[in-house]
């Protein structure tokens, strides 16, 4: 059976199974590593989370961001910061970020980074997306 070190509070501990293929080439896991792991596995595209508020208006008693946010169970200002996000952004940028699954590209666009883009004119928009592109892919 194959299983892998990880420290816990300046400890090591052995932890029966594969290695996580993100953290393969450390021999022992810190916990500040193994948080860091966690955190990126249970971030969430904004693009897609944002999408996925927009539906909940397709229904017809939905019609405005505080019911659709009693439906969702968040904040009516959430509601309204992601769907903005879907809607100012040009199909381009969000079709590419949509179907995109690379950790390094989803770690990349936070919604923090994509919101000023929704303040700029749209030629410009894409202009500075594909700089930001840039550098999310470059070593």
């Amino acid at each position: 059976m194959p299983y892998y070190t990880r420290c816990y509070e300046k400890k090591p501990f052995f932890i029966r199974g594969r290695k996580p293929e993100e953290l393969a080439e450390i021999s022992k896991i810190s916990q500040r590593q193994w948080q860091r792991y966690q955190t990126d596995q249970h971030r969430q595209n904004p693009i897609l989370t944002g999408m996925r508020y927009l539906k909940v208006f397709e229904q017809e008693s939905v019609t405005s961001y505080a019911k659709a946010a009693e439906i969702l169970g968040v904040s009516r200002v959430r509601v309204y910061q992601l769907a903005s996000l879907v809607m100012k952004l040009p199909k381009e940028i969000v079709d590419f970020l949509a179907g995109n699954e690379d950790p390094a590209i989803l770690r990349h666009f936070t919604e923090r980074k994509l919101r000023p883009l929704t303040k700029i004119p749209e030629k410009k928009q894409i202009t500075e997306f594909r700089e930001m592109l840039k550098e999310a892919t470059d070593p």
